[in-house]
Protein backbone atom coordinates (compact mmCIF):
# COMPACT_ATOMS: atom_id res chain seq x y z
CA UNK A 1 0.00 0.00 0.00
CA UNK A 2 2.87 2.37 0.84
CA UNK A 3 4.45 1.67 -2.57
CA UNK A 4 1.21 2.59 -4.35
CA UNK A 5 1.02 5.96 -2.55
CA UNK A 6 4.66 6.69 -3.34
CA UNK A 7 3.96 6.00 -7.03
CA UNK A 8 0.92 8.29 -6.99
CA UNK A 9 2.89 11.10 -5.33
CA UNK A 10 5.80 10.65 -7.74
CA UNK A 11 3.46 10.77 -10.73
CA UNK A 12 1.65 13.86 -9.41
CA UNK A 13 4.95 15.62 -8.76
CA UNK A 14 6.19 14.77 -12.25
CA UNK A 15 3.03 16.19 -13.82
CA UNK A 16 3.32 19.40 -11.83
CA UNK A 17 6.95 19.85 -12.84
CA UNK A 18 6.33 18.95 -16.51
CA UNK A 19 3.25 21.10 -16.83
CA UNK A 20 4.66 24.35 -15.48
CA UNK A 21 3.58 27.28 -17.58
CA UNK A 22 2.81 30.91 -17.76
CA UNK A 23 0.15 32.69 -15.74
CA UNK A 24 -3.32 33.25 -17.12
CA UNK A 25 -3.24 35.14 -20.42
CA UNK A 26 -6.27 36.63 -22.11
CA UNK A 27 -7.07 39.06 -24.83
CA UNK A 28 -10.14 40.23 -26.65
CA UNK A 29 -10.38 39.25 -30.28
CA UNK A 30 -12.64 41.20 -32.60
CA UNK A 31 -15.24 39.27 -34.60
CA UNK A 32 -14.38 38.25 -38.12
CA UNK A 33 -15.97 40.35 -40.83
CA UNK A 34 -15.06 38.02 -43.70
CA UNK A 35 -17.54 35.75 -45.41
CA UNK A 36 -18.39 32.81 -43.14
CA UNK A 37 -16.59 29.55 -43.83
CA UNK A 38 -18.49 26.79 -45.58
CA UNK A 39 -19.59 23.95 -43.28
CA UNK A 40 -16.87 21.38 -42.61
CA UNK A 41 -17.07 17.91 -41.11
CA UNK A 42 -16.36 19.43 -37.68
CA UNK A 43 -18.30 22.68 -37.70
CA UNK A 44 -21.82 23.74 -38.57
CA UNK A 45 -22.18 27.13 -40.28
CA UNK A 46 -21.15 29.93 -37.91
CA UNK A 47 -23.82 32.04 -36.30
CA UNK A 48 -23.47 35.67 -37.43
CA UNK A 49 -22.91 38.02 -34.55
CA UNK A 50 -21.81 41.59 -34.03
CA UNK A 51 -20.45 41.05 -30.52
CA UNK A 52 -16.75 40.41 -30.02
CA UNK A 53 -15.92 36.89 -28.92
CA UNK A 54 -13.03 36.48 -26.52
CA UNK A 55 -11.08 33.29 -25.89
CA UNK A 56 -11.55 31.75 -22.46
CA UNK A 57 -9.04 32.32 -19.70
CA UNK A 58 -6.72 29.37 -19.26
CA UNK A 59 -4.98 28.90 -15.95
CA UNK A 60 -1.85 27.17 -17.23
CA UNK A 61 -0.66 24.36 -15.04
CA UNK A 62 -4.12 24.00 -13.47
CA UNK A 63 -6.84 23.75 -16.16
CA UNK A 64 -7.49 20.44 -17.89
CA UNK A 65 -7.84 19.69 -21.59
CA UNK A 66 -11.45 18.86 -22.52
CA UNK A 67 -10.26 16.12 -24.90
CA UNK A 68 -7.48 14.25 -23.08
CA UNK A 69 -7.99 15.50 -19.47
CA UNK A 70 -4.31 16.36 -19.10
CA UNK A 71 -3.18 19.64 -17.54
CA UNK A 72 -2.81 22.49 -20.04
CA UNK A 73 0.75 23.60 -19.49
CA UNK A 74 1.96 25.64 -22.48
CA UNK A 75 0.37 28.71 -23.99
CA UNK A 76 2.10 28.33 -27.36
CA UNK A 77 0.20 25.06 -27.94
CA UNK A 78 -3.13 25.82 -26.20
CA UNK A 79 -6.38 26.11 -28.15
CA UNK A 80 -10.02 26.78 -27.32
CA UNK A 81 -13.50 26.99 -28.75
CA UNK A 82 -16.54 29.02 -27.81
CA UNK A 83 -19.84 27.34 -28.62
CA UNK A 84 -22.98 29.09 -29.85
CA UNK A 85 -24.36 28.47 -26.34
CA UNK A 86 -21.47 30.49 -24.86
CA UNK A 87 -19.83 27.41 -23.32
CA UNK A 88 -16.03 27.31 -23.64
CA UNK A 89 -13.81 24.30 -24.28
CA UNK A 90 -10.08 24.38 -23.55
CA UNK A 91 -7.40 22.17 -25.08
CA UNK A 92 -3.71 21.49 -24.54
CA UNK A 93 -3.00 21.58 -28.27
CA UNK A 94 -4.60 22.21 -31.66
CA UNK A 95 -5.03 18.53 -32.52
CA UNK A 96 -7.04 17.84 -29.36
CA UNK A 97 -9.37 20.75 -30.19
CA UNK A 98 -9.98 19.29 -33.63
CA UNK A 99 -10.32 15.71 -32.33
CA UNK A 100 -12.86 16.82 -29.72
CA UNK A 101 -15.08 18.49 -32.29
CA UNK A 102 -14.78 15.57 -34.71
CA UNK A 103 -16.18 13.43 -31.89
CA UNK A 104 -18.88 16.00 -31.01
CA UNK A 105 -20.21 17.24 -34.37
CA UNK A 106 -23.49 18.30 -32.74
CA UNK A 107 -21.78 21.14 -30.85
CA UNK A 108 -22.02 24.35 -32.87
CA UNK A 109 -18.74 26.25 -32.64
CA UNK A 110 -19.08 30.02 -32.65
CA UNK A 111 -15.35 30.75 -32.56
CA UNK A 112 -12.12 28.76 -32.78
CA UNK A 113 -9.00 30.07 -31.01
CA UNK A 114 -5.36 29.01 -31.22
CA UNK A 115 -2.11 30.59 -30.11
CA UNK A 116 0.34 31.99 -32.60
CA UNK A 117 3.34 29.75 -31.94
CA UNK A 118 5.83 32.60 -32.26
CA UNK A 119 4.13 35.34 -30.24
CA UNK A 120 2.02 33.08 -27.96
CA UNK A 121 -0.97 35.41 -28.44
CA UNK A 122 -4.51 34.26 -29.10
CA UNK A 123 -5.60 34.37 -32.74
CA UNK A 124 -8.70 33.15 -34.52
CA UNK A 125 -8.33 29.55 -35.62
CA UNK A 126 -10.45 30.06 -38.73
CA UNK A 127 -7.85 32.43 -40.23
CA UNK A 128 -4.66 30.87 -38.84
CA UNK A 129 -2.08 28.97 -40.86
CA UNK A 130 -1.01 25.59 -39.51
CA UNK A 131 2.16 23.53 -39.70
CA UNK A 132 2.22 19.79 -39.14
CA UNK A 133 5.50 17.90 -38.82
CA UNK A 134 6.78 14.87 -36.95
CA UNK A 135 9.77 17.06 -36.01
CA UNK A 136 7.55 19.41 -33.97
CA UNK A 137 7.09 18.18 -30.41
CA UNK A 138 3.68 19.08 -28.95
CA UNK A 139 2.01 17.89 -25.72
CA UNK A 140 0.20 14.98 -27.41
CA UNK A 141 2.94 14.56 -30.05
CA UNK A 142 0.69 15.30 -33.04
CA UNK A 143 3.05 18.04 -34.25
CA UNK A 144 0.47 20.70 -35.18
CA UNK A 145 1.16 24.38 -34.43
CA UNK A 146 -0.51 27.60 -35.59
CA UNK A 147 0.65 30.95 -36.95
CA UNK A 148 -1.08 34.22 -37.68
CA UNK A 149 1.09 34.90 -40.74
CA UNK A 150 1.39 32.47 -43.63
CA UNK A 151 5.05 33.42 -44.19
CA UNK A 152 5.90 32.40 -40.60
CA UNK A 153 4.15 29.06 -41.08
CA UNK A 154 5.98 28.41 -44.35
CA UNK A 155 9.35 29.26 -42.77
CA UNK A 156 8.82 26.81 -39.89
CA UNK A 157 7.43 24.14 -42.24
CA UNK A 158 10.56 24.38 -44.39
CA UNK A 159 12.85 24.22 -41.32
CA UNK A 160 10.97 21.27 -39.77
CA UNK A 161 10.31 19.32 -42.97
CA UNK A 162 6.58 19.87 -42.50
CA UNK A 163 3.59 21.09 -44.46
CA UNK A 164 1.41 24.18 -44.15
CA UNK A 165 -2.37 24.07 -44.03
CA UNK A 166 -5.40 26.34 -43.86
CA UNK A 167 -8.07 25.79 -41.21
CA UNK A 168 -10.20 23.66 -43.53
CA UNK A 169 -7.18 21.59 -44.56
CA UNK A 170 -5.94 20.99 -41.00
CA UNK A 171 -9.40 19.71 -40.06
CA UNK A 172 -9.00 17.00 -42.71
CA UNK A 173 -5.47 16.22 -41.46
CA UNK A 174 -6.85 15.88 -37.92
CA UNK A 175 -9.58 13.56 -39.16
CA UNK A 176 -6.92 11.31 -40.73
CA UNK A 177 -4.79 11.43 -37.56
CA UNK A 178 -7.78 10.51 -35.40
CA UNK A 179 -8.74 7.62 -37.68
CA UNK A 180 -5.15 6.32 -37.54
CA UNK A 181 -5.08 6.61 -33.73
CA UNK A 182 -8.40 4.79 -33.40
CA UNK A 183 -7.25 2.05 -35.80
CA UNK A 184 -4.08 1.40 -33.79
CA UNK A 185 -5.64 1.72 -30.32
CA UNK A 186 -5.52 -1.50 -28.36
CA UNK A 187 -8.85 -2.99 -27.43
CA UNK A 188 -9.82 -2.70 -23.78
CA UNK A 189 -9.26 -5.88 -21.73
Amino acid sequence: MMFRWMCVLLLAGSLLIACGGNPVATSTVEPLTATPLPPTPTSPPPTPTAEPVAPPEINYGHDFCDECNMIIGYDKFAAATILASGEAHKFDEVSNMLFYHLKHPDEQVRAWFVHDYASKTWIRGETAFYVQSAAIITPMNDGIIAFEQEADAQEVAAAKNGETFTFEEIQLVAQQLLQAKEATASPAP
